[in-house]
């Protein structure tokens, strides 16, 4: 942004974002809801990606170690911007799709990372995506094959002579790089690293949403740096660790599903079989490969204003299953409203916190009985009382004085 100039003629709105250090700009859930569109009926609907709507979409990407990652590349369909010196982005005024807007970002030495969430129109939505880190890599020869220990647990078996150049499909014989981790469904900051959220298209082409039993990123790189991956006709066989919760409860089989990197959703495909303390099953290609149970899902809608009735912006709500330890995190977009999709069937708890960085102060709490169709909670006001809060306004102009109607101000 150009110096302002501190005369002021006349008053036109800019966007002013306020970025704390730590800030979440995310709307997902854990384990199986992330800002997933309306949907007129819990057992699933067609998948349908073709709305578009305008929209403003901004965030901060992060290092696993929790530091700003600086200098990504953030892209929405056709645009694209790159990171500041604080992780921050911004796309304004986008034209994206309404039910499933895809955040892809990208940087050198680490897994591409991926970001699917609803959008509401002529709104500003906020996304906080934590980028993998490229580590502990292994090599070996094509031609023999060898078994990959993954980052965080588990394994990945290739056979020889399976592996072919990802772009041209030519057969490859000599050295692999090799980087695989695991996600854990136990990560407490699961909602920030998984690719996409945890919606589904099913083998039926319904959308289901995903409680995840864990998850596995592979990068396949040759001698000279060029990506690999399975040759048509050959599989590898990934094994991933059940822990605690996750194995006393994991089903004795369990859907196999890839991440889709040009619609933001999970694939089925196959099936992994409980073997031990471990799924363990087949996969034909390699991008992001969940071991996932489907769920059936209802929309969840609300809407957030202070006791003045101005619309709580950025405030954090959290939504976890009073049976069990599932939960779900989002903020509230620039009008205050929140939604995704929560399971069919199941009661809730709603808590809704002022959050900046790792301070947060709970401000509402509400139970939701079990439902099985849609939930509209409506407006709902919160008493704001933390007097370190304020208002802030202010007028920018260029160095020739022009104003900035669409100004960025952090």
């Amino acid at each position: 942004m150009k110096k302002s100039n501190s005369k002021t003629k006349k008053l036109l709105q800019a966007l002013i974002v306020l970025v704390c250090t730590s800030l979440l700009f995310t709307a997902c859930y854990k384990p199986d809801r992330d800002g997933n569109p309306p949907i007129s009926n819990p057992s699933g609907t067609l998948f349908s990606n073709a709305k578009q709507v305008n929209a403003t979409i901004h965030g901060q990407i992060f290092n696993e170690d929790g530091t700003p990652s600086i200098g990504a590349t953030v892209k929405i369909g056709t645009n694209s911007t790159s990171t500041d010196n604080i992780g921050f982005f911004m796309l304004l005024n986008i034209s994206t799709s309404e039910n499933a807007t895809l955040v892809s970002v990208s940087k050198s030495g680490f897994y591409n990372a991926f970001r699917t969430i609803y959008i509401k129109a002529n709104q500003v939505q906020k996304v906080k995506i934590t980028i993998l880190k490229l580590e502990n890599a292994t090599t070996f020869n094509s031609t023999s094959g060898a078994t990959v220990n993954a980052v965080g647990g588990g394994t990945v078996t290739f056979g020889a002579n399976t592996l072919v150049n990802k772009t041209t499909n030519a057969a490859y014989s000599g050295n692999v790089t090799a980087y695989v981790k695991r996600i854990n469904p136990g990560d407490a900051n699961l909602t920030d690293k998984i690719p996409g959220s945890l919606r589904a298209i099913d083998e039926n082409n319904f959308e289901k949403v995903l409680t995840t039993y864990g998850m596995l990123g592979v990068e396949l790189l040759d001698a000279s740096g060029n990506a690999l991956q399975l040759k048509q006709g050959t599989t590898a066989k990934i094994s991933l660790p059940l822990d605690g919760a996750w194995a006393n409860n994991a089903p004795t089989t369990i859907p196999l599903w890839h991440f889709n990197e040009n619609n933001g959703m999970w694939k089925q495909e196959g099936e992994g079989a409980k073997v031990g303390a471990n799924y363990e099953g087949d996969v034909s290609h390699f991008s992001f490969w969940n071991c996932d149970v489907p769920n059936n899902y209802v929309q969840l809608t609300a809407t957030f204003v202070d006791q003045n009735a101005n619309p709580l912006v950025n405030y954090y709500v959290k939504i976890t299953e009073v049976s069990s330890a599932n939960l779900g995190v989002a903020f509230t977009d620039g009008s205050g409203f929140v939604g995704g999709a929560v399971p069919n069937g199941v009661a809730l708890e709603l808590k809704v916190y002022e959050y900046c960085g790792t301070n947060t102060t709970l401000l509402y709490t509400q139970t939701i009985p079990a439902s099985s169709v849609n939930i509209n909670l409506g407006t709902i006001p919160v008493t704001i009382t933390n007097a370190n809060i304020i208002t802030l306004t202010g007028i920018c102009y260029d160095c020739n004085n022009n104003a900035l109607p669409n100004a960025f101000v952090k």
